[in-house]
């Protein structure tokens, strides 16, 4: 009796321990991610910002960044890097970025609804994907292991919600000589990866004590999509 009771402990431990498996969050370049990007689509230098952005639409590219095909879910990601080496202080604000298609300005996304759209697992369907793959043993063991991988998936969902809020491009005031790198979320035009290219426009306003009398710097980028 011992040894049966032995082993049916052991066999619920490893329903545990696959549990915790089965619900994961892995992306591949958390160390490198907020670096300026490599090969950017596009790079202008005016007044002495550089600006240069990135598409991670394509689903090899949202998945080592974000563990998840973003663009299935209609979310496109662009890495955005801002290089101010002019004398001048500027205002980087979200709501002056935006992302156009075939003349639509897309919808702006913050870090938490990508996360949300995108990315964040089901602790329903991971619960009976783990239940079933303890097969027989289910019936002993089923709400234990339900339990365990809702609780499980829903900590895996916080590391995903703070993960997506750091990569996020911040609001802020750029200081003369400092650097900045982002990401800026939209919702994909309906029919998902329909489009080839991606109109990018971006606005940095002079800090009023900075740059009084000083014109905002535009920018307009044509970003084509890479599948």
């Amino acid at each position: 009796m011992k040894a049966n009771t032995n082993k049916l402990l052991g066999v619920f431990l490893l329903a545990l321990a696959l549990t915790s498996c089965m619900s994961t969050f892995e992306p591949r370049m958390i160390g490198g991610a907020l670096d300026p990007p490599r090969l950017p689509n596009a790079k202008e230098v005016c007044a002495g910002l550089e600006v240069s952005i990135e598409e991670y639409f394509s689903s090899h590219k949202a998945r080592r960044a974000f563990d998840s095909d973003l663009a299935a879910h209609g979310v496109l990601p662009v890495l955005v890097h801002i290089s101010n080496g002019s004398d001048l202080d500027y205002r980087l604000q979200r709501r002056m970025i935006h992302a156009v298609v075939d003349g639509q300005t897309l919808g702006d996304i913050h870090a938490l609804q990508a996360a949300e759209i995108g990315a964040l697992r089901n602790p329903a369907w991971n619960a009976l994907a783990n239940t079933a793959a303890i097969g027989p043993l289910a019936m002993f063991f089923g709400w234990a292991t339900i339990a365990g991988s809702a609780s499980q998936t829903q900590k895996i969902n916080r590391q995903i919600e703070q993960y997506f809020e750091r990569m996020e491009l911040t609001e802020r005031i750029l200081k003369s000589q400092e650097t900045a790198t982002g990401f800026v979320f939209f919702r994909a035009p309906t029919g998902g990866r329909s489009f080839s290219q991606v109109v990018v426009e971006i606005t940095l306003e002079p800090e009023p004590l900075a740059g009084l009398g000083t014109k905002a710097v535009n920018y307009q980028f044509i970003m084509p999509i890479q599948l």
